[in-house]
């Protein structure tokens, strides 16, 4: 039986850097290193469109909603006065009311809401594309606080 050559692998990360390995298990050691930098990347990136995770990247998202502009529980955030404002009769607007309900659910998937659960597709048919480009962003980079 002949002898196998190890496998040569050669990486190249996305700051230039870049790796050769080599070895019987050359491939899945680059798999998992690919895996690596791919997280890191999109780390990167998430903390640069969000900064620190919490109330200031809710800010920050709820800001991306036009119409939950200067809308209470925006800023500073507060998940409670949001709600109530979106459940009241101040909220006049299903854009405006998708767009409270989204954010809610990003600060807290589990917790029911006065303003009612957030649902994807009846949110799209309802907000234009500056809201929606505001809920793909999130969905590009998402945070958890």
């Amino acid at each position: 039986m002949a002898k196998r050559e190890p496998m040569t692998v050669s990486l190249a990360g996305p700051d230039g850097t870049g790796w050769t390995l080599t070895g019987d298990h050359a491939g899945a050691m680059a798999e998992t290193l690919a895996a690596l930098v791919n997280g890191q990347v999109r780390e990167a990136m998430r903390r640069e469109k969000w900064g620190p995770i919490g109330a200031g990247a809710m800010e920050r998202l709820a800001s991306m909603f036009p119409l939950l502009a200067g809308k209470p529980g925006t800023e500073p955030w507060d998940s409670l006065r949001l709600d109530r404002w979106a459940a009241s009769d101040g909220c006049h607007d299903d854009a405006a009311l998708f767009a409270a309900r989204f954010c809610l659910k990003v600060w807290n998937p589990y917790e029911k809401r006065a303003c009612g659960a957030f649902e994807l597709f009846e949110a799209w048919a309802h907000w234009d594309d500056q809201h929606r480009a505001a809920a793909l962003a999130w969905l590009e980079a998402p945070f958890y606080p």
